[in-house]
């Protein structure tokens, strides 16, 4: 958890320490609901999330902070198992901060953003059946690990307050854990509605 907390203070003295800290703004909230690839369960599952952003001194970069919420969706473990079989569902929270090339250049031709950011994830398991090699069961539990991620969003406007959004994010793992490890490779899809204020 101290992890957790020095990452989080290291980008809030880069974001304060910016002299264009005077010029935030809150211009936009998004409601949007998509896949993530799961844990337990190999397949996409759904995934919603949220975000409330703005610029960020320029008009060709913005930031935002977003939650989204994951479940396995398994319910049984297999009939014959051998190790011990969890379900997983987690909460994450994040910021992130874009980049708007058709912003920054008018004969930019493509409606997309760039962004990179960090994550938190903080996982429950809850204990299916099995056990271990010496006959002990497994247990619910919860644990919380980081992650870096990238991505690339593509936005059409609607009307002058809305905008149509479809999002792809792949996740880097920080740790050597294996929860930090079940994010190698790990991909999240979303489209929805931005509400641009």
């Amino acid at each position: 958890m101290k992890k957790s907390i020095n990452v989080y203070l290291i980008i809030l003295t880069i974001i304060l320490g910016s002299n264009s800290i005077a010029q935030v703004d809150l211009n936009f909230f998004s409601l949007q609901a998509g896949a993530i690839g799961g844990i337990a369960n190999p397949h996409y599952v759904f995934y919603p999330e949220a975000q409330v952003g703005g610029f960020l001194g320029e008009p060709f970069i913005q930031w935002s902070l977003y939650w989204g919420y994951w479940d396995d969706g398994i319910t049984s473990a297999p009939e014959v198992t051998d190790n011990i079989e969890y379900t997983y569902s987690a909460h994450i929270v994040g910021a992130r901060f874009f980049f708007l090339p058709a912003q920054a250049d008018n004969h930019w031709p493509l409606p997309i953003a760039l962004w990179a950011g960090i994550a938190h994830h903080f996982i429950s398991r809850t204990y299916l059946a099995g056990s271990d090699y010496s006959g002990i069961p497994g247990s619910n539990g919860s644990e919380s690990i980081n992650t870096v991620e990238a991505g690339l969003r593509l936005y059409f406007k609607i009307t002058r307050s809305t905008e149509l959004r479809a999002e792809g994010h792949q996740f880097f793992r920080l740790g050597d854990e294996p929860l930090d490890q079940a994010q190698t490779n790990r991909t999240a899809y979303s489209v929805g509605l931005a509400f641009l204020l």
